[in-house]
C-alpha cells in the first residue's frame, strides 16, 4: 500500500486546488492506496474523492493549533503527530506527500522511508530574492518566508527525500545551493494548448482592469503594489479607468471611490469581464501562477512583470495577447496597450 497526502481539495475553484488535481491526476492512486485529504472544502467539493479516503479538516487561521505552531516557528498548518497517528494502522510502502507541510510529522513517524515531497512553492528562493529587492511583504508574509524557508532547509537536507518541483526555476535553485541533481526533478503544470486557435479573435479593450484569483498573504504585496505604485499613474492619465478584482480575499480591497472594485469569489461561468486586460503584477516570483493557464486557454490579454511568469515559456510571448513586462514600464505599456486597442 502507497500513502498519498494532499494538502488540499483536488477541484477548479483556485490556483491550489488546480495543482493538486494535476497531481492526483498524475500520480494515478491505485485502488488499495491510501488517500488523505487535509481540506477546507466539503467532501462534495472534492474532486476523485473515493469511499476509503480519509479527509482531515483544515483548522482555522486563529485556532489554538495555529498559533501554537507559528509561536512554534512552525508554518500554520503543518500537521502533529496526534493528527495522523491513524497512519500507523497502515502497512505503508511508498510515501507521496503533495506539499511539504507534511514533511516533519511525516520523517518523525517513518524515519528511514522514502519520501517524495511536491514543492508547489519554494520559498527559499524568494526569501533569498527578497533579501536583494528588500519589498515591503507585510508581517504575515515575513513570517511565512521565515519559516517556510526553515522547513525548506530541513528537506533539501535530507537525502532520504526525492524533491519534486513545479518549475525549472525553483529546481535549478536547489541545484545550484547544493549541487545535487540526482534527488530532484520538475513535474510542470503547463499544460500543451493550441494556443493559435484561443487567438484568434480582435483584441478591444475598455477602460478595466482586472485581476483574477485569490489574494493569499504571498500575493497581497503585489496586489498593493499595483494599487499603490501603478494603477494612480495610470489613472491620472486615463480618469475613467476602473481596476476590478474576483478571487478569494478580493472584497477587502473594495474601494468605488477610488475606482477600485472587491468582487469576492467568483461564482459564474467564463471570465468575469470581457474586452479587458487582465494584469499580473507579481513583484515577489515563486512557484507558477495558475491561473494564467486560465488565461491562456481561453485567448484573455493579459500583463505580468517577468517574475509572475516563471514557468512558462518565452515562445508564449506574442505581444498581443500576452505581455510580460519588467516593473518600471508597466504604467507606459499599459496606457500604450489601451490606446492600441480601444
Amino acid at each position: 500500500m502507497n500513502l498519498y497526502l494532499f494538502p488540499e481539495a483536488a477541484c477548479k475553484h483556485d490556483g491550489y486546488g488546480i495543482g493538486v488535481d494535476h497531481d492526483f491526476m498524475t500520480y494515478a492512486p491505485k485502488k488499495d492506496d491510501l488517500v488523505v485529504w487535509y481540506s477546507s472544502y466539503s467532501p462534495s467539493q472534492i474532486l476523485h474523492l473515493r469511499p476509503s479516503d480519509v479527509i482531515i479538516r483544515r483548522f482555522g487561521l486563529f485556532s489554538l493549533k495555529s498559533v501554537r505552531n507559528i509561536v512554534c516557528g512552525k508554518i500554520r498548518s503543518e500537521l502533529s503527530m496526534a493528527d495522523l497517528a491513524f497512519l500507523r494502522n497502515y502497512d505503508i510502502d511508498e510515501i507521496y506527500s503533495d506539499d511539504v507541510l507534511f514533511y516533519r510529522t511525516l520523517r518523525k513517524m517513518f524515519p528511514d522511508k522514502r519520501i517524495h515531497i511536491r514543492f508547489h512553492n519554494c520559498f527559499s528562493r524568494i526569501c533569498i530574492r527578497n533579501s536583494f529587492l528588500k519589498r515591503h511583504v507585510g508581517v504575515k508574509y515575513s513570517i511565512t518566508l521565515k519559516n517556510m524557508t526553515k522547513l525548506e532547509n530541513e528537506i533539501f537536507d535530507d537525502r532520504n527525500v526525492d524533491k519534486i518541483f513545479i518549475t525549472d526555476e525553483d529546481r535549478d535553485f536547489y541545484r545550484s545551493m547544493y549541487g545535487i541533481s540526482s534527488d530532484s526533478e520538475t513535474l510542470s503544470l503547463v499544460p500543451s494548448i493550441d494556443y493559435a486557435s484561443c487567438r484568434s479573435g480582435e483584441v478591444h479593450f475598455t477602460h478595466k482592469l482586472v485581476w483574477f484569483g485569490g489574494v493569499e498573504s504571498h500575493k497581497e504585496c503585489s496586489v498593493l503594489w499595483f494599487m499603490r505604485e501603478i494603477f494612480p499613474k495610470l489613472k491620472r492619465q486615463m480618469p475613467d479607468l476602473e481596476f476590478h478584482l474576483w478571487g478569494k480575499n478580493t472584497a477587502k480591497f473594495n474601494a468605488p471611490d477610488s475606482s477600485v472594485f472587491g468582487h469576492g469569489f467568483f461564482q459564474g461561468e467564463g471570465m468575469p469581464l470581457n474586452n479587458c486586460l487582465y494584469v499580473n503584477p507579481d513583484i515577489t516570483g515563486g512557484g507558477i501562477k495558475l491561473k494564467l493557464i486560465t488565461l491562456l486557454e481561453k485567448g484573455v490579454p493579459f500583463i505580468s512583470t517577468p517574475f509572475g511568469f516563471e514557468g512558462y515559456s518565452s515562445e508564449l510571448i506574442d505581444g498581443k495577447y500576452c505581455h510580460v513586462v519588467e516593473e518600471d514600464k508597466w504604467v507606459g505599456t499599459i496606457l500604450s496597450l489601451l490606446q492600441k486597442y480601444k
